[in-house]
């Protein structure tokens, strides 16, 4: 999707950043944990919960990207969302 009046291929280029982004914040989640209080000192270990929800929200967008209503980076309409409120 698009908003209105973007061109597509800027809008093609700002989708593909942000899948390269959560596959970068997913992967960081995984390799650069969280921090647990142990002994002898800390521990990293891997946070897979933030790694998860930001493989999710890649997965989203990469699913809605094969739907024929988001195909093509059309614009965003939220009139056209149910249970938007219309103006």
């Amino acid at each position: 999707m698009s908003m209105p009046g973007e061109d597509k291929d800027v809008a093609a280029e700002k989708w593909t950043k942000f899948l390269q982004d959560q596959q970068n914040k997913a992967r960081d989640a995984m390799h650069h944990g969280k921090v647990l209080c142990g002994q002898p000192g800390p521990v990293i270990v891997p946070d897979r919960d933030k790694a998860l929800s930001e493989f999710g929200k890649e997965l989203h967008a990469l699913a809605d990207s094969t739907s024929p209503s988001h195909r093509g980076f059309q614009p965003w309409e939220p009139e056209h969302v149910v249970g938007t409120p219309r103006r």
